[in-house]
Formats: structure tokens, sequence, C-alpha cells
């Protein structure tokens, strides 16, 4: 059994064949206030600043395979009013968890399945959040993975975190 050598050339175009097909995406986008993401952005790492009252953060149309990871940059502020919204026609479903800090075995969560989100989509078009509310929570550093899986729905996952003592009832998910 001999050895094979293999020119610089053909290594150079194994690594770009390689590059190629896993189209790995490492950009990193900083929100703040109101922001409207695109499909070009879509695998970025989203650190998003919902420190000020008001502050929204829109995603594109819905088509499969777009994605999102959404980093809480800051605590959001306090109003109720920050949310992640999609355009008209668009919704959300999965699984939110908001947890306390000061009371680590207090746990709620948020289920709402593909078929309840796509039958009255306008119920469930936008994700809200509040610091300081036992139904929705966003500390600092907690991490929303927002995928869609067709032209009409995005799931959602997130483990949020309150400052609220007793999360329940839990209405993240909801309508604008």
């Amino acid at each position: 059994m001999g050895t094979k050598r293999v020119g610089w050339a053909r290594i150079r175009s194994l690594i770009n064949e390689n590059q190629n097909q896993l189209k790995i995406r490492n950009d990193k986008v900083v929100a703040a206030t109101t922001t409207t993401l695109t499909a070009g952005q879509s695998g970025a790492t989203i650190l998003w600043d919902a420190s000020a009252a008001g502050t929204i953060l829109t995603l594109p149309a819905a088509a499969t395979g777009l994605n999102f990871r959404i980093i809480l940059k800051d605590t959001v502020h306090t109003d109720d009013d920050c949310q992640i919204t999609v355009t008209a026609g668009d919704c959300f479903y999965g699984v939110i968890t908001v947890q306390s800090p000061s009371q680590r075995n207090v746990i709620a969560g948020q289920s709402v399945t593909y078929d309840t989100a796509t039958t009255t989509p306008g119920s469930y078009d936008f994700l809200n959040f509040s610091p300081d509310a036992n139904t929705t929570g966003g500390l600092s550093g907690d991490v929303l993975h927002i995928t869609a899986v067709d032209g009409d729905a995005w799931h959602v996952e997130a483990f949020l975190h309150t400052t609220g003592t007793a999360p329940a009832s839990v209405a993240v998910i909801g309508a604008s």
C-alpha cells in the first residue's frame, strides 16, 4: 500500500466545497429602539437592547429556514411594551419558559401549537417582554431562538427570567 499525495490546489478546492456546504454565519447585529431585520440577516446573532420604552424588533416575512438567535443585551424596559413582531399574516408558536432567579423552583411556561397559531395568526403575532412581570420576563442575557418553519409561522424557543417572585400564566406569545 503506497501513499497518495494531494496537491495544494486539491486541498483548497476541498476546503472551499466544505465551506460552501456549511454556510457558516457568524454575523452579529446590534439592535436598539425600533429595528427591522431582513432575510439576509438570517443566521445572525441579534444583540437586542430593549432597555428603552417602546423598543420593537420586527422579523422579515417568514420563509422556511430563516432563523435568528436573539440575546437580550440589557434588561428589557419595564413598561411592558417591548416586543418582537412579525409581518401581517405570520405568527409565532412554540414554548416559552419564565423563571424567577430569586425563586429557583418557581417556573411557569407557555406552549402554543403550530395548528393553534396558524388557525388564528392575528392572535399570535408578537412576543411581549417585561422583566418585572410574572407573565413575561426578559432579563439581560436571556436568549431566544426563532426559526421560520414555513411561509406563515415562526417557531420560538426561549427561557426567560423575571424579577417577579411567582411566574404564572405566561403570555409572552400574544396578539398585537
